[in-house]
């Protein structure tokens, strides 16, 4: 599942078809605050694009964490704000094709999840769990930082671990030239299953 159109005309909007790629999202040693730079004139257009790499970040779970910081200043947007935006445009520039690839494994059955009480539900479900872990039932092994795939979600990464993270999660550029061998199915079920059980966890206990 891919938005690859979606990116291309959202570069074409911004005037960054002919821009520089980048290899990462957000500039690690770089924290945004409130009233750096310059108050922009056009709030809105800083606003339309925030919003617009939101519904990007369904199929690119890796610039979520990103897009969540510069979420924070909707009200108020400065040039620091705007800068940080369009890097955001440039790093998935590299990638315009990268999205989720999910395998066929003989199950036709449609399953849906509504969003009807979430805030309860999260907290039915956090007692559950905690109570399950002091009965010991589930046991929780140390993952080294290494190898925790829900930091993507969470934290400013550098270039390899985020193209690490993307491809133990399945994310692959489908419109890249192959680069032998084909992919392994069993890998990639096994790495979203752990990675939702990681953030489940991370989010909940």
């Amino acid at each position: 599942m891919s938005q690859r159109k979606y990116v291309h005309d959202l570069l074409d909007e911004t005037g960054m078809l002919g821009s520089k790629p980048l290899d990462t999202p957000t500039d690690p040693n770089l924290k945004l605050v409130v009233d750096d730079g310059d108050v922009l004139e056009d709030p809105d257009k800083y606003r339309i694009l925030v919003g617009k790499l939101n519904y990007l970040s369904v199929t690119r779970t890796n610039i979520a964490f990103p897009v969540s910081v510069v979420s924070q200043f909707l009200s108020s947007p400065w040039s620091s704000h705007w800068d940080a935006a369009i890097r955001i445009l440039r790093y998935i520039k590299g990638s315009p094709g990268r999205g989720l690839l999910y395998c066929d494994h003989g199950n036709y059955r449609v399953e849906g999840f509504p969003d009807v009480d979430w805030a309860g539900h999260i907290e039915v479900d956090c007692h559950f769990v905690r109570e399950k872990l002091q009965q010991k039932l589930i046991l929780t092994n140390f993952v080294r930082t290494a190898e925790q795939l829900a930091y993507v979600c969470t934290n400013s990464l550098c270039s390899g671990r985020i193209k690490t993270i993307c491809n133990k999660l399945g994310m692959y550029d489908m419109y890249a030239p192959a680069r032998g061998g084909v992919l392994d199915k069993d890998k990639l079920v096994k790495g979203k299953l752990v990675f939702m059980s990681k953030l489940y966890l991370t989010l909940n206990i």
